[in-house]
């Protein structure tokens, strides 16, 4: 009679708590506030209000939609993977990379 070796039984994540969704709510709404105050000073920059470069203007009102619209995006896909269990960043793991081919 062979034995099979043990299965590797992988718990169930933990289901993150009230106290968790709150904080996250929280981020997420923060990081669009600082995106949308981003963008306001890049106007203001863009007005003449603050002497800078326009450049200045233009990489900060770029940066605040960046933050406004995409990372919460990312913070909530994340989050997402985390929470099944899965891998937070996906690709972050250089001994799961493989080529085209299959091989490492």
């Amino acid at each position: 009679m062979t034995s099979r070796p043990p299965e590797k039984h992988q718990p169930s994540p933990a289901r993150p708590t009230e106290a968790t969704w709150r904080q996250r709510y929280l981020v997420i709404n923060a990081m669009r506030i600082g995106g949308v105050l981003m963008v306001i000073f890049g106007i203001a920059l863009l007005q003449g209000l603050i002497d800078l470069p326009p450049i200045v203007a233009y990489i900060m009102i770029a940066l605040g939609l960046f933050e406004t619209f995409v990372t919460p995006q990312i913070l909530s896909r994340m989050w997402r993977n985390a929470d099944r269990g899965g891998d937070p960043l996906p690709g972050s793991d250089p001994d799961t990379e493989r080529g085209h081919d299959g091989r490492r």
